[in-house]
């Protein structure tokens, strides 16, 4: 503003024009004679210097990883908290009679076939998982009617004395699944129809997702399962219910007629999150 001043006002005020232009000089003057002098700093200080900003470089950058390390634990544990409304967890056998994992890949490649012969089906979750859950309907159906398979049910405690199906939790301290001692046990009937109502309900706007988590080992070993995850919709009234129908059957032993084990969501951190955490820790 003061240049401006002197540009409109310098005739009237000489001696403040006359400082201005010889104020200005000097600074451009400084920076020719900087310009033109030669660059006398030694070779030695010009690769220390370099040497500090890459140090400084990789020190911003290990910084900018630790913050993305916790901004993906902090997502992660958004992601949990929500999956307790939203998901459940199958695990499937993969070898073992009565298994039902290479049906339902048989199902897929027909899948498969059908879609790309133009044919109008249902996406594959829902296939998947309709099978799945008439499978066990039928199943059951078939143990009840059956003496031997009840008494082998018993044997293996999926059925209590009074003949239902047990819920089942895990013991850390044998390694196995056990009958809850709190939980109690679900009827026959009960479980049947609960099963079939949650037929009913797996509609491509109610299941958003029904997958493998991972691919399964091709060369599976014994007692080695696959990881399916079950994702329901949210808002709609009937998504609630069928949410609370599988809350029931969760970690109940009816689904152990198909070698499998419904298992609801928790806030732990899966493998991954896991090793990012202890990695950030021995940072």
């Amino acid at each position: 503003m003061t240049t401006e001043v002197v540009s409109v006002f310098g005739n009237l005020l000489p001696g403040l024009a006359t400082n201005m232009r010889e104020t200005s000089k000097q600074p451009r003057e400084m920076d020719r004679e900087t310009e033109n002098a030669p660059n006398k700093r030694p070779k030695a200080a010009r690769r220390g210097q370099r040497g500090g900003r890459r140090q400084i470089a990789d020190e911003n950058l290990n910084s900018v990883v630790t913050l993305l390390a916790n901004l993906s634990l902090q997502q992660e544990d958004a992601l949990n908290r929500l999956r307790l409304d939203t998901s459940f967890t199958f695990h499937l056998q993969q070898q073992g009679p009565g298994t039902i994992l290479l049906p339902l890949f048989k199902a897929g490649q027909e899948w498969q076939q059908k879609q790309k012969k133009g044919e109008n089906v249902p996406p594959m979750r829902i296939v998947a998982l309709g099978l799945l859950l008439k499978e066990v309907a039928a199943r059951v159906q078939l143990m009840v009617g059956d003496p031997t398979a009840v008494e082998n049910a018993m044997k293996h405690q999926w059925l209590d004395q009074q003949k239902r199906f047990v819920y089942q939790e895990w013991n850390s301290a044998t390694k196995q699944v056990e009958p809850s001692a709190t939980a109690k046990s679900l009827k026959v009937e009960e479980a049947t129809e609960l099963i079939n109502q949650v037929a009913e309900l797996c509609l491509p706007d109610l299941v958003t997702r029904f997958c493998a988590q991972r691919r399964p080992k091709q060369e599976p070993q014994e007692g080695d399962k696959a990881v399916f995850l079950i994702e329901v919709a949210m808002r709609d009234p009937r998504a609630n219910i069928l949410h609370q129908k599988l809350r029931q059957l969760a970690n109940c032993a009816v689904w152990n007629v198909v070698g499998a084990q419904l298992q609801p969501p928790n806030q732990q951190r899966h493998g991954l999150a896991m090793a990012l955490q202890k990695a950030l820790e021995n940072i």
